[in-house]
Formats: C-alpha cells, sequence, structure tokens
C-alpha cells in the first residue's frame, strides 16, 4: 500500500443515498468528485457500481469512474477501481498478453496502476484500470481503431423480487445461431457503436467457425485474425487464466473487436485476476485449450 497512488471518490448525501439504495446493477452515472494523490481533483465525474451480478454487492465496492467530456485523467476518459486487480496476477497475466505481440500481430493490454482507494466504505487497495473504449482502441490499432467492440457476457436472468436465477444463465460461444440480432444482443454487447445495434459480422464469423474444415481452412482467416487469437489465448493459458471464453466453462471476461480496415476480428483480454492459481485449475485450462 506504501506505494499505491491514493485516490478518494467524494459523493455527497444524494448521490451516495440513491447509489447504495437502487439495483447494484443500475448503469446509471452519479455525480462525485474524483481526488488523485490530495493534489489533482475532478468534480462532477460520473460513478457507478461495476462488476458482475454475483461479486457488485460485495464490499469493497469497485466503481466506474467516468470522467467529462473536455476533461480526463492522466490521459484517460474512464478508469475502473476493482478489488480483483488489486494482486499482482491480473498485472501480470496482462504483461504476459502483451509480450506475446510481434511487429504484425498486437495482443494488448488494458494499462492500470496500484491505488489505495478511499470511498463511503473505507479505504482499499485497488487496480485503477483502463476500460475498452475508444481510447484504448486508438492505442492499439492507430488508423483501425473506429471498428465494433463487443464485450462477451452471460446472459442473466432476474425474477422480479432481484434474485439471480444462475439456473437459467447462458454463456457466450462460439456457436452459430442464425441470423437476427436477438440471438447474439444479450451474450454481446456493444462497447462502441451502440446505436447501430449491429450483429452482421459477429454473425459471418460465427457461421465461418460452423462451417466445414475445408471452410475453415481457407476462410476464416479473411474475417478472423487467428494467429491474433492464439497467441491471446497461449499466454492467457500460460498464466492458467481459466476464467474466460475457451479456456474454461464461462464465456465472458473478453472483447471481440473487428477492425473495420483489415477486415478482421481481434480478441481482447480482460478481467485477468483468476490466473497463476492451483493445479486443478491448471488441469482445467490445459483441457480445455
Amino acid at each position: 500500500e506504501a506505494s499505491a497512488f491514493a485516490v478518494r471518490l467524494i459523493q455527497d448525501d444524494a448521490a451516495l443515498g440513491e447509489l447504495t439504495s437502487r439495483s447494484v446493477l443500475s448503469g446509471e452515472l452519479l455525480d462525485a468528485t474524483f481526488v488523485f494523490e490530495e493534489s489533482e481533483e475532478h468534480y462532477q465525474v460520473g460513478t457507478r457500481y461495476r462488476g458482475s451480478p454475483w461479486n457488485r454487492a460485495s464490499s469493497p465496492p469497485m466503481f466506474r469512474v467516468r470522467f467529462g467530456k473536455e476533461e480526463r485523467h492522466r490521459g484517460f476518459r474512464a478508469i475502473d477501481l476493482n478489488r480483483w486487480g488489486r494482486e499482482q496476477n491480473e498485472r501480470a497475466t496482462y504483461y504476459t498478453i502483451w509480450q506475446s505481440s510481434t511487429p504484425a500481430t498486437t495482443c494488448p493490454m488494458s494499462r492500470g496502476a496500484f491505488a489505495l482507494v478511499k470511498s463511503y466504505d473505507g479505504a482499499a487497495p485497488m487496480e485503477m484500470v483502463e476500460p475498452v473504449n475508444g481510447d484504448y482502441l486508438a492505442l492499439w490499432f492507430p488508423g483501425d481503431e473506429d471498428g465494433t467492440a463487443l464485450k462477451l457476457n452471460g446472459l442473466q436472468i432476474f425474477d422480479d423480487d432481484g434474485t439471480f436465477r444462475t439456473d437459467l444463465l447462458r454463456w457466450a460461444g462460439y456457436e452459430y445461431r442464425g441470423t437476427g440480432a436477438s440471438k447474439y444482443r444479450w451474450n454481446f454487447s456493444h462497447r462502441t457503436r451502440e446505436i447501430e445495434d449491429d450483429f452482421s459480422r459477429l454473425e459471418a464469423l460465427l457461421e465461418k467457425i460452423a462451417a466445414s474444415e475445408e471452410t475453415l481452412d481457407l476462410e476464416l482467416e479473411q474475417v478472423m485474425d487467428v494467429e491474433q487469437f492464439l497467441r491471446v489465448y497461449a499466454a492467457r493459458t500460460a498464466a492458467v487464466n481459466w476464467d474466460t471464453l475457451g479456456l474454461g466453462p464461462y464465456g465472458h471476461n473478453a472483447y471481440f473487436y473487428h477492425a473495420p480496415v483489415e477486415g478482421r476480428w481481434k480478441l481482447l483480454p480482460w478481467d485477468l485476476d483468476n490466473s497463476w492459481e492451483t493445479s486443478r485449475q491448471t488441469r482445467k485450462t490445459t483441457g480445455q485449450a
């Protein structure tokens, strides 16, 4: 903690009351003040809880922080304050993936730093991590950053009383479900170009994957950067990072990005804290890979 940055997140009574009383899954941003190292203040930033349904309500709370349109924090338009990244696991895995890059193949990473975050729940060590957004894409795919980024999720069902129905959970996957946005929307969430609600390129990718071996051999690389996918997967496998599509039973913790100039899909890593773990998980990951 001594080497971590000091961060404070301050909310007035009205914003704090709404934050702590509404559904933890609400995505509406509430006003706050973000203080960095007691020397840099950002007023009227947008905040909300972040994380998956099964850990948003846990303590210490995690936050998405979005800065004003004309104001950024050290170049970042938004950051996540993430308790799962406070250990070395996530940073080491991101570094391993990034080191798998070649001059022709980019394996990106989310930049981050350790911080001691003070909020209404007290002080807790966390990671300040860069989300996948337009700034991230411009950094890693300069000149080809205006494409579609899809976050992989589980389809999550809740009863009227807010009970999370884990028995109805459906993960994202590589299976082709035919055409129609409604077949993909809940498992592949747009993080760029949201208004277009276009899944046609994703459908084309998954249709290729579902085709014959001959089609895979001859045509898959036309729509997918296969080497880039495999380099990211190889690094995540080496780090025993099992909690993602393809390496474990859960279809999440990754993004697909369609680079429009190149015309092919890329694999973007996300949420890497479940890594460098036990021999049981090593066997699971190796078997899946």
